[in-house]
């Protein structure tokens, strides 16, 4: 299991693990909800494994899901704020050999 890290994109701090050291870099959004400090079905887990054989792999948690920080909901993201998290999370980690 990997480690969780903390990223900001905005003002919201978003936990996400890194998998692989791959030339490659494939950063998952998830469908709706995930935790980064739950391990992955055992044929999930299998499958980011041999991905992360060839490629580099960043998993976060959306704001508001997982270790990344809440939501309040009187203040809740529009959906442009959640669409630009990914790339908020991502560029941080970016090598140079990936641009």
């Amino acid at each position: 299991m990997s480690t969780s890290n903390d990223a900001m994109s905005g003002d919201a701090r978003l936990a996400y693990t890194v998998r692989g050291r791959g030339p490659h870099q494939i950063v998952f959004v998830p469908a709706w909800l995930s935790n980064q400090d739950v391990a992955p079905t055992p044929a999930y887990g299998e499958f980011w494994e041999h991905v992360s054989t060839f490629a580099t792999v960043v998993m976060y948690d959306p704001r508001g899901s997982g270790l990344s920080d809440p939501v309040a909901l009187d203040d809740l993201p529009t959906l442009e704020r959640w669409a630009d998290d990914p790339p908020g999370s991502s560029t941080q980690l970016i090598r140079p050999s990936c641009r």
